[in-house]
């Protein structure tokens, strides 16, 4: 009952809540029935019988009115685009990719990094 009040944002159902409470206890204290709480449910959400006997009792109970409420969301798109096109890479027959390789990855600068210090 509470997965169906929360989806379907019916938050005004839970201020029912205690009307719910104080009617089974109603039912067990006035008409002395045995019933557990379930049973209860059962009784007041599937048994169109009882909810007919007292209506205007039950109309007070959560879920059994509806209200609706609406909420439009409106998202403009922003008209200033730009648009950057996109570069095209031309690349050069007369490099290899060994010796682009070795330039641009084994630099005299980079290679130093690794080596153990020096005593001096």
């Amino acid at each position: 009952m509470l997965a169906s009040v929360l989806s379907n944002n019916e938050f005004a159902g839970l201020a029912h809540i205690d009307d719910l409470v104080e009617h089974y206890h109603h039912h067990i204290e006035e008409h002395k029935e045995d019933i557990n709480f379930l049973e209860f449910l059962a009784m007041h959400y599937l048994d169109q019988n009882h909810l007919q006997k007292d209506k205007q009792e039950h109309e007070s109970l959560p879920l059994h009115s509806h209200s609706a409420h609406c909420l439009t969301l409106n998202f403009i798109p922003s008209v200033n685009q730009t648009f950057q096109s996109i570069r095209t890479i031309v690349y050069h027959e007369d490099i290899s990719f060994n010796s682009y390789y070795i330039e641009h990855f084994f630099s005299t600068p980079l290679i130093d990094i690794w080596q153990p210090p020096k005593l001096g």
